[in-house]
């Protein structure tokens, strides 16, 4: 069963990504918070303003108002975009913090914007709304790497623990990542195990949509695979071998083999990589 620790921490790190990429973005101008991207939503202003709304509308579904408040954001400044997204943080916070863990298995009904009904536990929808934002943050970091803003080591979940650590790094590794320009905590943590189940859970989703994405790449031709997009790892095939590649090192390393970051051909077919996989 999920645990409120498990969205504690995940709401945590969700506070925490927004506040740096807020960081990131302060200062930018109309222009370029409205410069028209191949990406998302469209632009950086578009991205952060759907992710806000669809947070907004998730929360008055949870608490069962009768219609669900979709703000467009139309004349908001980037301070008050952020602003709203600190607020219903906050909200989101608050929310989680009234709930049980035995609260987390039950019931949500709800209509979507088609009016369509829906029931759904209310864990895996505490866990929809933060994974969006996630997807919705990095296709913003991606965006402002194209305007010149870029952070290091970008917003992965790993960063946000090293700066607000449950265990501490030992200072010779974190005087490297300082240098480096990562933020590094210097206080410890209390630290809660997330439930197997909870992970389980993430793997499975994980498992899913690497398929999805996995057939999609055999629908493609090797030149719309290796389209570079002048974003990420560039293009499809690079990050579906960096996504494979990372989790081999993953693996090896929670097991206790220590070993160098692999490297996939860069020619590999998108065939032989299922057959990896």
């Amino acid at each position: 069963m999920p645990t409120l620790s498990f969205f504690h921490d995940f709401i945590r790190f969700h506070r925490w990504g927004n506040q740096r990429l807020h960081q990131l973005a302060s200062g930018l101008d109309q222009q370029a918070l409205e410069a028209t991207m191949p990406l998302g939503p469209g632009s950086l202003r578009a991205t952060l303003i759907h992710n806000v709304a669809a947070q907004r509308v998730w929360l008055d579904r949870w608490q069962s108002f009768p219609a669900p408040r979709f703000p467009n954001g139309e004349g908001w400044t980037l301070e008050e975009i952020f602003q709203e997204q600190s607020a219903i943080d906050n909200e989101l916070d608050s929310y989680v913090n009234s709930q049980t863990d035995q609260n987390l298995e039950g019931l949500i009904e709800y209509r979507n914007l088609k009016n369509e009904t829906f029931q759904h536990r209310l864990s895996d929808l505490l866990l929809h709304v933060l994974n969006h934002a996630v997807h919705h943050r990095a296709q913003s970091v991606h965006v402002l790497k194209r305007l010149n803003r870029t952070l290091v080591g970008g917003l992965d979940y790993i960063f946000y623990k090293i700066a607000n650590p449950t265990l501490l790094l030992n200072e010779k590794v974190a005087q490297g990542a300082r240098a480096f320009g990562l933020e590094v905590g210097s206080m410890e943590l209390p630290y809660h195990a997330p439930s197997i189940d909870m992970l389980q859970r993430y793997q499975n989703y994980s498992d899913w949509a690497t398929v999805r994405l996995l057939n999609q790449a055999n629908q493609l031709t090797d030149q719309q695979v290796d389209r570079d997009w002048q974003m990420g790892q560039g293009s499809f095939r690079k990050t579906l071998l960096h996504i494979y590649d990372a989790e081999c090192w993953w693996q090896k390393n929670w097991n206790n083999e220590s070993v160098p970051f692999p490297r996939s051909p860069s020619d590999l077919s998108t065939n032989e990589l299922v057959e990896r996989w």
